[in-house]
C-alpha cells in the first residue's frame, strides 16, 4: 500500500506546474487513475488480514478454554479415583485443590495474555488502517484540489 501512495506522490510531484501559479499543474490521468485502483485492490486485503486477526483472537481464546475443561474434567476424574480410601481421601483432596488452583491460575495466565496479545494486534492494526486511511484522505483531497483548479 506504502507503495502505491508513493506512486501517487511522485505523480504529484513531477507533475508540470503551471508558471506563476503554485496550486495548479497538468498530471498524468491515466497513471493516477491506475494508481488508485491498485490502492482500492490494496485495501480489501488489509481489511481481510484484520478479519483473520480476529478469528485467530477468537481460536485462540476457544482453545484456551478448552485446554481449561480438559484439565478440570482430568482433575476430576482423579479426584473420583483416589477418593474410594479414607486415608488417599484427605490428601487426593489438598492435591485435587492444589491442581484446581494450579489450572485456574493457568487457565487466567493464558487468557489475560491472549487478551494482552489480541490488543495489541488491534491496537496495531487500527494504527495502521487509521494512518492508511488519513493518508488517503490526504490524497483524495489533493487530487480533487488539483482537479477542480484545473478545471477552473
Amino acid at each position: 500500500m506504502e507503495k502505491i501512495i508513493d506512486e501517487i506522490e511522485d505523480l504529484l510531484e513531477i507533475a508540470w506546474k503551471f508558471p506563476f501559479i503554485r496550486d495548479k499543474a497538468i498530471v498524468n490521468v491515466s497513471r493516477l487513475h491506475h494508481a488508485l485502483q491498485n490502492l482500492r485492490r490494496v485495501i480489501p486485503s488489509e481489511v481481510i488480514n484484520a478479519k483473520n486477526i480476529v478469528n485467530n483472537r477468537d481460536r485462540v481464546i476457544q482453545d484456551a478454554k478448552i485446554q481449561c475443561d480438559k484439565t478440570f474434567k482430568d482433575v476430576e476424574k482423579k479426584i473420583q479415583l483416589i477418593t474410594s480410601e479414607s486415608e488417599i481421601v484427605k490428601s487426593s483432596k489438598r492435591e485435587a485443590k492444589k491442581i484446581i488452583t494450579e489450572a485456574v491460575n493457568k487457565s487466567e495466565f493464558v487468557k489475560n495474555e491472549c487478551h494482552n496479545y489480541v490488543k495489541k494486534v488491534f491496537e496495531e492494526a487500527e494504527n495502521l488502517v487509521s494512518q492508511n486511511l488519513e493518508y488517503i484522505k490526504k490524497s483524495h483531497k489533493q487530487l480533487q484540489t488539483m482537479c477542480s483548479k484545473n478545471s477552473g
